[in-house]
């Protein structure tokens, strides 16, 4: 329990900007004052070592944090501040079709105290919605509050600003300023048909219609001028939007102040373009308009070349046809409006070409002259490139629209990959296990895992404890900060039969816990990827690695259960490397004997073994062919229980009368716990 104190002792000095209000520093390590408390129950925790468990946990809900102590004590062991409290999920696990596991999945902020770690809690099926909506609403409450401080310690200002954005912001807010725009533009409409006379009664209308909206309008831009005044207006300055909406207000305002002065009336024209604010606020048009204003650039480039192909032929015209048509073309700028009423197609044959055929020096009525200019004209421009500024748009457009539609499909895939992330079985240390899973060979791997030990083991002892252990794995550079609990640190070292008297572990039993966890992370990793895909054929895959897995397990504890190893694999490689002493990959005869020895085996069995193992016959046995030797340890096994079954059979027919040899025979064969 020292240890928990000195942990959150550090965890608090770490982060005093939260601090659980109305309970004393001493009482910091017991559950909070019952009036304090808004929920109490029991919550079981998911734990996920060897298998997965669930762990009986009091919970209690205050407006500061979520506490957790031990049944029936009153000694926190963890909590999570509502602040520090990013997401909250909702899991349903259908194990069973009477039974519905509901999971309630809390993901915390990577910058607080428990340093973005997911935790996964079961409750009751008649307490699950009941914590879930009082978790959440907690939480709400407590940013709120959080919020409202931190205004009240900006200043009163701030305070209004904040509070007026939020109202301006809101959807109802932006229902009845579209709604607003969209009459205005009603009643500009109406005023263009109608046409009101000058000092008649329904100009007087329109005109007053025109001081409520150019009001509610300018009213309107004050208010979003205000809410976003933060940092001398950047925020307001930085959206074109906002800038259109200066434009058509001072217009309006012009209007209605200076409505006697002829050159004024001509602004009444802007006001139509009040509807064009309509479309910030509709998803749909403006998703059209970012759309168009992103084929702008490459759509200019297009008509560049259009114009100046048009130019070249304006200026052809102007030399061929002045003197035949003058109006047509007379000077280089009548040539060129003449051209574009060309590319337009708009009578180019009838209204521009027959009227160069209409002269008396023509034999036939026809100039192929003429023609050949025309032709060639409207088929590089009218049908090619016109064509192409077309093709440019329609690119950039499609392309805006489906670039806008991956990124929507990208935010949902991250969403959904984090949502499964959560979800999964993870391992507390996973982190360091993905970290350490990036070795190349059992030699690497294990400097690996003396290069983690070393980082963690700061003080240089030679041992880890509780509270450095935890300190430490903070600081190793993972994908993601591990932050450990107590109840991890007696799951990670078995109850604490790997730690010696001082509560602390060697760094050769933090080599075999750490070779352990990246196995039951790879075995994870397998799980969640057969449960997560879609294939079939991946499935079956998946499904051949867990039963090898589950084979190789096997033959390790029958290697452990003989004596051969007291550690498996990772005895055999160890064993190996022992002996491979110049690094050559290759072990002598006597080199392997020697490690024969030392894995208990039998001198009896020397002989054999070494020449099983020797299977090339060149008088010298590889890494590969060493580690063979778990099969041959699991036939030795094999031979060595069909001698005990025949010695006791034998037993049987020598020693025991007919009647008992029959009856402990019966008994032996229908225990099956007995028959191992």
């Amino acid at each position: 329990m020292v240890a928990i104190a000195a942990a959150a002792t550090a965890v608090h000095a770490a982060h005093a900007e939260i601090e659980v209000k109305e309970v004393s520093i001493s009482d910091k390590l017991l559950l909070p004052d019952e009036s304090l408390w808004i929920k109490e129950g029991l919550l079981e925790k998911k734990r996920v070592g060897a298998t997965v468990s669930w762990n009986p946990r009091r919970a209690v809900l205050t407006k500061d944090a979520l506490f957790f102590a031990k049944p029936n004590t009153t000694i926190i062991i963890d909590e999570i501040p509502l602040e520090d409290i990013v997401n909250i999920l909702e899991e349903f696990n259908e194990e069973d079709s009477k039974d519905i596991i509901r999971e309630i999945i809390v993901e915390t902020s990577p910058t607080g105290i428990n340093a973005g770690r997911a935790y996964t809690y079961k409750a009751d099926s008649h307490e699950h919605k009941d914590w879930l909506a009082a978790v959440k609403n907690a939480k709400t409450e407590k940013l709120e509050a959080m919020e409202y401080d931190q205004l009240l310690q900006k200043g009163k200002i701030r305070q209004i600003r904040a509070h007026v954005k939020a109202i301006y912001e809101s959807n109802l807010m932006q229902i009845a300023v579209a709604g607003l725009i969209f009459i205005s533009f009603i009643t500009d409409l109406a005023q263009a048909e109608v046409l009101p006379e000058e000092g008649s009664e329904a100009q007087a209308k329109f005109f007053k219609m025109d001081i409520f909206f150019t009001v509610m309008f300018t009213l309107e831009l004050f208010v979003n001028l205000f809410a976003k005044s933060h940092n001398a207006f950047a925020e307001f300055l930085s959206d074109g939007w906002n800038l259109l909406d200066v434009v058509i207000v001072i217009a309006s305002l012009l209007t209605v102040l200076a409505s006697d002065i002829p050159s004024v009336k001509v602004f009444r024209l802007i006001r139509v373009f009040r509807v064009a604010r309509i479309f910030r606020r509709l998803k749909s048009l403006n998703r059209i308009i970012s759309a168009l204003a992103c084929a702008v650039l490459p759509v200019a480039n297009s008509f560049l070349i259009l114009a100046l192909v048009t130019c070249i032929w304006a200026a052809l015209g102007t030399q061929f046809f002045r003197f035949r048509h003058e109006p047509m073309f007379g000077s280089f700028s009548k040539s060129l409006f003449t051209m574009f009423q060309v590319v337009t197609g708009d009578g180019w044959a009838s209204s521009v070409t027959r009227v160069l055929f209409d002269d008396e020096t023509l034999r036939n009525g026809t100039d192929f002259g003429i023609a050949l200019f025309f032709v060639s004209y409207v088929l590089i421009a009218g049908v090619v490139l016109i064509n192409v500024v077309i093709a440019v748009l329609l690119d950039e457009f499609i392309s805006s629209i489906q670039r806008e539609k991956q990124e929507i499909e990208r935010q949902e895939k991250i969403e959904e990959e984090k949502r499964k992330a959560l979800t999964r079985s993870n391992g507390i240390l996973d982190p360091l296990s993905s970290h350490l899973s990036h070795f190349v060979t059992d030699r690497d791997l294990a400097r690996k895992i003396a290069d983690a030990y070393e980082r963690l083991d700061n003080d240089g002892s030679g041992g880890l404890n509780y509270e450095e252990f935890q300190f430490g794995l903070k600081r190793l550079p993972t994908s993601s900060p591990i932050h450990l609990q107590d109840d991890d640190f007696d799951l990670l070292t078995e109850g604490g039969k790997l730690c010696n008297s001082q509560g602390e572990f060697s760094s050769e039993q933090f080599q075999e816990m750490m070779r352990e966890e990246i196995r039951r992370y790879a075995q994870r990793q397998v799980a969640n990827a057969m449960q997560e895909s879609t294939s079939k054929d991946m499935r079956a895959l998946l499904l051949m690695i867990k039963l090898m897995d589950q084979r190789i397990d096997t033959i390790s504890k029958i290697v452990h259960s003989w004596g051969y190893s007291n550690k498996g694999m990772a005895r055999i490689i160890e064993v190996y490397y022992q002996h491979d002493k110049d690094d050559s990959g290759q072990l002598s005869k006597q080199e392997a004997t020697d490690a024969l020895k030392q894995l208990s085996i039998p001198v009896s069995k020397h002989d054999e073994v070494l020449q099983r193992l020797d299977s090339d016959g060149d008088g010298t046995i590889t890494k590969e062919e060493f580690y063979s030797i778990l099969e041959i340890i699991e036939e030795l096994s094999d031979e060595r229980l069909r001698n005990i079954e025949k010695m006791v059979a034998s037993l049987q027919r020598t020693t025991l009368p007919q009647t008992v040899r029959a009856d402990a025979s019966s008994h032996y064969y229908s225990n099956p716990c007995k028959q191992k």
